[in-house]
């Protein structure tokens, strides 16, 4: 039942990116039509809110030539982590001690400790 409902979750999932996907370009040509109508009153904060796929159909409908592959291109945050050198939290990443060696090295002290009170209380 599981794998089924993993099956189902992933073509949902798959449906709503291209939905979105979908939608972002489609909100790029109604921006790229209003930007053609009225350059001058175009607010450009609007195209943060596009994406990848709505910003290149915001440049097509513009007629913005594009030189090179746009569609091929990693972005950065792949480049990053695909490379060699580590970035972000890799660098600082540790092991945690076991429970335990924590709980030996405690027992230890603390056993150590009563020895040693013992001895001094009665004079040992």
């Amino acid at each position: 039942m599981s794998k089924l409902n993993t099956r189902s979750f992933g073509v949902a999932s798959g449906t709503a990116t291209a939905d979105a996907v979908a939608g972002r370009e489609e909100l790029g040509r109604n921006c790229a039509g209003e930007f053609l109508k009225n350059p001058g009153s175009f607010d450009p904060r609007k195209l943060t809110l596009l994406g990848r796929p709505g910003l290149l159909s915001f440049i097509a409908t513009v007629g913005v030539p594009v030189s090179g592959n746009v569609q091929a291109k990693e972005p950065e945050a792949e480049k990053s982590a695909s490379g060699d050198s580590p970035s972000g939290w890799a660098p600082q990443r540790h092991v945690p001690f076991s429970f335990e060696f924590v709980g030996f090295a405690l027992g230890t002290l603390i056993g150590g400790g009563i020895i040693f009170g013992s001895a001094l209380w009665f004079g040992l």
